[in-house]
């Protein structure tokens, strides 16, 4: 099998082709020497066996669960996770790829990821669900997160009412990193089965581990072909070496001259496909949550082609000049069947007739590129043959490598999120004072 090799285009964000809004070669080479040293941190992370970056390499994990997958599978039509941010986003960008499988051998049960704690949800979740053939996976790093620890006692306390709590147990499945914490102690308890989430590895970046892929098992999806993409870009920064040789640091360059000496503070990812909508999600929260501190980072804005070229287009061509614009295109697809004349033949129309829909998708995307490079926007374009599982592991390995050495560059740690973290210590100190 090909690797899923991704090609980028970053020739329309330089400033001989959209003139003084696009970076300079000069500084340009000057950040993409400067990111060669990731390469060594990249391959110390290796040698110290960093779980973000050894997982692709390995298979035992998955072989482990599979058992689990199979009883899950076999005893539930429908399965709830339960987790917030990291712990659900990239499941859902994985997982989503299950929609748009036409042969599927056997019957999966349907995924309903919950993520927040609205009221109405969990109403209407308990109203609707077969209690008797409902699963849930329980995912927090911590084990302590507010969001998380509330939809579980919610969700357990229902399934308790309906089976009682030894059943009610045999229900639930919990991901979370070894040690004392809330959800770990009462699923001891109640002899909840529980997974280790490494604790060395952030929830944003714990796609590749059992967080992404136990839900990714359930809906049939192959884990193996997942990390497999992931591989293939680690294994060619591994063996290049040299950063203008390397699409990650190509981009991470670009997009670090681009906010530095251009101000270009916002960076729109745009993918002209329907299966990267949640992958766009997962990669908002990696940008913003790894990048935003001290100052530091550009604000990551989702949109999808050719969608938002309907809500938003405007905005980019003619609105604030602060972005720097990521076009995803799709390269070796089924394009679909040939559009053709419904009950009249129109003239107008013969510009379309014979095209397929797959055709118009393609120029759709042609048209939004010539159109913010005539305006003069900072924009490259990243194809990818396929998404399918190998696929999207190269394209979200791809993004984690941009995301480090983009913070290698600024000087900051990609691994905390002190705001966050503030955040959620104040949300508990409210809780635990107001009265309602």
């Amino acid at each position: 099998i090909k690797d899923m090799n991704i090609t980028q285009n970053i020739t329309g964000c330089f400033n001989a082709k959209i003139g003084s809004g696009g970076a300079s070669r000069e500084k340009y080479n000057k950040v993409l020497k400067q990111s060669k040293k990731t390469i060594n941190l990249i391959s110390n992370m290796i040698s110290d066996e960093s779980p973000l970056l050894c997982l692709p390499f390995q298979k035992k994990d998955l072989m482990d669960l599979e058992a689990l997958v199979s009883e899950f599978r076999r005893k539930f039509d429908k399965v709830v996770i339960l987790g917030t941010g990291g712990s659900s986003l990239g499941a859902q960008a994985i997982c989503s790829l299950s929609d748009y499988k036409t042969r599927q051998r056997r019957k999966n049960p349907k995924l309903i990821f919950v993520e927040n704690i609205d009221p109405i949800k969990f109403e209407t979740l308990f109203k609707t669900v077969n209690h008797s053939k409902t699963g849930f996976v329980v995912i927090s790093k911590s084990g302590n997160t507010l969001e998380t620890v509330s939809q579980f006692h919610l969700c357990f306390n229902f399934m308790k009412r309906k089976l009682g709590i030894k059943r009610a147990a045999r229900h639930f499945v919990l991901i979370t990193q070894s040690g004392r914490n809330i959800l770990r102690a009462t699923a001891e308890h109640l002899n909840i089965i529980i997974l280790d989430h490494d604790e060395n590895l952030g929830g944003r970046y714990s796609v590749f581990s059992l967080v992404g892929l136990f839900p990714a098992m359930l809906v049939g999806l192959n884990p193996y072909s997942f990390r497999e993409g992931a591989k293939d870009i680690l294994r060619t920064v591994l063996k290049k070496k040299a950063p203008k040789n390397l699409e990650p640091f190509k981009g991470a360059s670009i997009a670090f001259s681009l906010a530095k000496h251009k101000k270009k503070t916002n960076t729109v990812l745009m993918p002209y496909s329907d299966r990267l909508a949640s992958f766009v999600l997962w990669f908002r929260q990696l940008w913003a949550e790894s990048l935003g501190k001290g100052g530091c980072g550009t604000t990551p804005i989702g949109s999808i082609g050719t969608i938002d070229q309907h809500s938003q287009l405007q905005l980019y061509v003619d609105g604030p000049d602060d972005k720097f614009f990521t076009l995803i295109k799709i390269t070796a697809e089924h394009k679909g069947s040939k559009i053709m004349p419904v009950g009249i033949k129109d003239r107008s129309l013969d510009f379309l007739y014979n095209r397929t829909i797959g055709d118009v998708m393609s120029c759709e995307l042609e048209a939004t590129r010539s159109i913010l490079i005539q305006n003069k926007k900072p924009i490259r374009l990243l194809e990818i043959p396929k998404v399918n599982e190998r696929g999207l592991g190269s394209l979200m390995m791809h993004f984690i490598l941009e995301t480090i050495i983009t913070a290698d560059l600024y000087k900051i740690n990609p691994f905390d999120q002190p705001a966050v973290e503030s955040g959620k210590e104040l949300a508990k100190k409210y809780l635990g004072k107001t009265k309602f």
